[in-house]
Formats: structure tokens, C-alpha cells, sequence
């Protein structure tokens, strides 16, 4: 069923509820005013028929029962001490109101609805007691024909009108909901337009400044990133690939040069350290494109305690020394006291370790590594600056970027990966941190890491993140 079908059912049904109920109202209205006129009408009657009575007008001194024709045929009755003493001809001879009936209009009147065998439709009668002459009750009575009749032709009208009522409100209602779907029609022959054009089609942005056109721009605004995202990824996909194969091919020319048989056996064992040289390559890019992927799916874990941050930092920076030695650099550590923050130790020193030994590898020899940590409201701030050539502004650009890699190094490139600054900000971000990068002034690149800080943990939990994406 189409969204137009489903509005004009609902106009219809909306209309058929407020027709009817306007019609039942309308209905009810006119039935109690037009009984009501004629109540009145009876009322005025039965008082001229008092005052008729009060001037002697009837002789009702006659024995028996008289039978007075009247003009008009007007329905009345006297009854003097429970016997009928006048009537009309077409009120008829026989008591329109019982003798219990008429003992009950002493000091009131009493309304009833009669019909009788020469009456064509049912009267609505009064009886009322003449107040100047104890003793005496006027009936007068009046046809519900012309009342019932036209609230017959008040239904029939209501009804007829209601349907056609009911009619042009469901066809007024298809007009409209096809006007005003118009534009989603254009909208949706855009787009599967789109899945055959040029990949970098965009939907046109109706000028009418409604919902429609913003609409239209939210889902331009979601192509671009959706698009954006396909480019990243394709790009990633290619820089992985890339990655792997120089490995892979490196290890298939040492297989072919260990397997010539004129190779020496210092040779084979040359040629096996190589080997296992690129096997830890590929492993170092096989877990960091396992933990972007876990990144990227939102399945990546931490697991948080409340722990001094020193220590962590301090055994990265013994591990890296030797390192260091062989570049000619030097490290300087600086930290506050009591450095307490909600870290996964494990995670945090892998962000140690990438910065620092990023740090290592771009120092000129005889410079030196400077690593300072220190306390915040909020968290701590792990500082690592070099004296190297620094980013540029080219690199800062994209240095969040996997399989990124700055200017020359200390270290053989086969060593590298281009994931550490990737990997460094997808922990640091499940850590409710953030990382920037700098070039300081005085020359060097500076890596500042801010960690937020929760309140001490009664008991380990592991956190997952909720939403972290590869940095694009």
C-alpha cells in the first residue's frame, strides 16, 4: 500500500468520524428543537383553551359528553372531575389521557406521545390542570409528522452530504499527498539514477525550503561520507597490500637463494636471520591491522584499573635505550609525583613504546629524546619530543593516516610498518584521550597524549568502545 493510498484512507476514515459525529450532534439538535416548538405551540394552545374555559366559552354544564368541531382540527380535550366533558372532532370521543393520568396533573402537566386508529402519525399531548377552576383538565395534543418528517429529510441530507463530504476530502486528500510527494518521486528517480551515473552524482536540493530539502541535504551529507569512508578504506586496502607483498617478496627471493645448492651453510644462516627478520614484519602489521580492525567494528578492549602511569613509562623507556645507545641518543624523562590515572597498562605501553621509539628513529645522532609526564585536573599528559626534522605540514596533515611514514630514520625501513601514530590514537581515544600532534619552534617534532581520568575502579573492568574509528 503507498504512502498517497494510506493518507486518503486515513483522511476518509478522519472524515466518515467527524461527519458522523457532526451529523449525530446536528441530528440530535434538531430533534430537540423542533419538539420543543412544538411543546410550545401546545403550551400556547392549552392556555387559550384556559382562558376560553375561564370566560365560559364551552358550555360544559350539559349532561353527557359534547363533541365541538374545530376549524383548525386542532386535537382537545376538557375533563371536568375525571369525565370528559369536551372534545374535538379530532381529538375523538374516546379519553386521550387515563383517569390516573389526569389525577397526576394537579399542580403540573403531563407529556405522553399517543397514536390512534384515525390519527395518519403519533401526537405528543398535554394535560394540564386549570388552575382558576379546581377540577378541570385541559388535553391538547399535536401531530410529530412535520417534526418527524423533517428530521428524515435532515438525515437523508446529512447523509448524502456527509458521503459526498467524505468523497472530496478523500479525493482532495490524494491531490495533496501527490503534490506533496512529488519531490520524494524526484528524489528516489535521482537516486536510482545514481546507481548507474557518475559515482560522484549528488541529489539536486529542492528549492521549496522545507523538510524535503533538508532531507535532500542530509542525504548528499551522508554520500560524502559515505563516500569518503569507501575511499579511505580502498585506500587503506591498497597501502595494506602493498605492505604485505614487499615482505612477502622479500621472503620468497631469500627462500630462492637459500635453496641453490651452492649455498654455504653461513650463508643459509644469513639468509634464515633475514627471513625471520620479515616474518616480524609481517607479524607487527598483522596484529596492527587487527587492532584498527577491532578499532574500526567497535570491538576493540580495555581494560581500565586506577594505576600509577610512571612505571609504565619508565620500563617502555628501558626497553628503548639500547635503541638509543646504537642511534647516538640520548632520553631524558621528567615526571610528577603520583601520577594516578584509569589505564590499561598494556595498551598504554604500546603507546609508549610507538612514540618513543618513533621519537628514537627520527633524532639526529647526538640529540637527545625528551619524555615528560605530569599530573592534570583531569587525567595526566605524556609529552615526547625529538630534534629531528619534525612533521611538516604535509604530514600533519594526514600522520593518522595507516602506512604513513615521515622523512628519513635512524633505523632500517624494513623495521617500520607506518601503523604507530594509527594505533597510538585508537588506544588513546578508548581511553577518553586524545593525541596532537606539533612542530616545536626551536625544530623537532612534539607528540602530546591526554588521558581522561574516572573515578578509582573498586574492581577490574573491561570497557568496550563504543564508537572508534581509523582517523581519515
Amino acid at each position: 500500500m503507498t504512502l498517497r493510498l494510506r493518507i486518503s484512507l486515513a483522511v476518509a476514515v478522519v472524515a466518515c468520524v467527524l461527519c458522523g459525529c457532526a451529523g449525530f450532534a446536528f441530528d440530535a439538535y434538531l430533534a430537540s428543537a423542533t419538539r420543543a416548538t412544538l411543546a410550545h405551540a401546545l403550551q400556547r394552545r392549552a392556555g387559550r383553551v384556559e382562558m376560553a374555559l375561564a370566560q365560559r366559552s364551552f358550555d360544559l354544564t350539559a349532561p353527557g359528553k359534547s363533541v365541538i368541531p374545530a376549524a383548525d382540527e386542532a386535537v382537545i380535550q376538557v375533563v371536568v372531575d375525571g369525565s370528559l366533558r369536551y372534545t374535538t372532532v379530532a381529538a375523538g370521543r374516546v379519553d386521550l389521557v387515563s383517569p390516573t393520568r389526569v389525577a397526576h396533573t394537579v399542580g403540573t402537566g403531563v407529556w405522553l406521545r399517543r397514536s390512534l386508529p384515525q390519527w395518519h402519525s403519533p401526537h405528543l399531548l398535554l394535560a394540564e390542570a386549570v388552575t382558576a377552576t379546581p377540577g378541570e383538565v385541559v388535553v391538547v395534543g399535536g401531530s410529530l409528522d412535520q417534526v418527524d418528517d423533517s428530521l428524515r429529510r435532515v438525515r437523508y441530507a446529512l447523509l448524502l452530504g456527509g458521503a459526498i463530504a467524505v468523497v472530496l476530502a478523500t479525493i482532495g486528500a490524494w491531490v495533496l499527498a501527490r503534490r506533496a510527494l512529488r519531490p520524494v518521486d524526484e528524489l528516489r528517480a535521482q537516486a536510482e539514477q545514481m546507481c548507474q551515473g557518475p559515482p560522484d552524482d549528488y541529489l539536486q536540493i529542492p528549492r521549496t525550503r522545507d523538510e524535503l530539502a533538508a532531507l535532500a541535504a542530509t542525504l548528499n551529507g551522508l554520500l560524502e561520507r559515505s563516500r569518503a569512508s569507501a575511499e579511505h578504506q580502498r585506500r587503506f586496502v591498497s597501502a595494506a597490500s602493498h605492505e604485505l607483498r614487499t615482505p612477502l617478496a622479500g621472503m620468497r627471493a631469500e627462500l630462492e637463494r637459500i635453496a641453490e645448492p651452492s649455498r654455504q651453510r653461513a650463508e643459509v644462516d644469513e639468509g634464515l636471520g633475514r627471513l625471520a627478520g620479515r616474518v616480524d614484519q609481517l607479524t607487527r602489521i598483522t596484529e596492527g591491522l587487527l587492532l584498527i580492525a577491532l578499532g574500526q567494528e567497535a570491538t576493540l578492549l580495555v581494560r581500565r584499573r586506577h594505576q600509577s602511569l610512571e612505571p609504565i613509562v619508565i620500563a617502555a623507556l628501558e626497553d628503548e635505550r639500547a635503541s638509543a645507545e646504537a642511534a647516538g641518543v640520548a632520553i631524558a624523562f621528567d615526571s610528577d609525583a603520583g601520577v594516578d590515572v584509569d589505564i590499561d597498562a598494556d595498551r598504554i605501553r604500546e603507546v609508549v613504546d610507538n612514540l618513543v621509539g618513533n621519537a628514537i628513529r627520527h633524532a639526529p645522532h647526538g640529540s637527545a629524546v625528551t619524555v615528560t609526564l605530569r599530573s592534570a585536573e583531569e587525567g595526566a599528559i605524556l609529552q615526547v619530543r625529538d630534534h629531528g626534522p619534525g612533521f611538516g605540514p604535509d604530514l600533519l596533515a594526514n600522520a593518522f593516516e595507516p602506512f604513513v611514514r615521515g622523512g628519513r630514520t635512524n633505523r632500517v625501513e624494513h623495521q617500520r610498518c607506518g601503523l604507530g601514530l594509527t594505533l597510538v590514537r585508537l588506544i588513546v581515544v578508548a581511553h577518553d584521550g586524545q593525541v596532537t600532534l606539533a612542530d616545536h619552534p626551536a625544530g623537532g617534532a612534539v607528540v602530546t597524549v591526554r588521558i581522561g581520568s574516572r573515578a578509582a575502579l573498586e574492581s577490574p573492568d573491561i570497557h568496550h568502545i563504543e564508537r572508534t574509528k581509523c582517523p581519515t
